[in-house]
């Protein structure tokens, strides 16, 4: 009696997480991996070229700094013309930065300042 008891026991016990642990195979449409993409856009900072200081030449203020170019590149930037900062700091607390005229396609080296 003893034995049946403990039988039945172990059944009920088992049977319930087998149960439990059964995968249906109906619904395939829930069994597909899903997959999250979320795609970031950076954006670059541009500002314009506000002041040229004796054109043609090669200081200005962007951004309300000024800066003064390096090389013969910088020769010719005109107000209203778009620029990026490839590296420095927009506020001029940089010794040097290097600026890209996105309207001329010209990369220049400036000291900040």
């Amino acid at each position: 009696m003893f034995r049946a008891l403990c039988a039945l026991i172990f059944a009920i016990m088992t049977s319930g997480t087998a149960r439990a642990a059964e995968v249906s195979l109906s619904n395939t449409s829930a069994s597909r991996p899903h997959y999250r993409v979320d795609h970031f856009v950076r954006v670059i900072p541009e500002h314009v070229v506000e002041v040229s200081i004796h054109p043609p030449g090669h200081r200005y203020i962007i951004n309300g700094a000024y800066w003064t170019g390096t090389s013969p590149a910088c020769f010719g930037w005109v107000p209203k013309q778009r620029v990026r900062m490839i590296a420095g700091e927009w506020h001029g607390y940089c010794s040097t930065a290097i600026i890209r005229n996105v309207t001329l396609g010209r990369t220049c080296e400036f000291v900040c300042g």
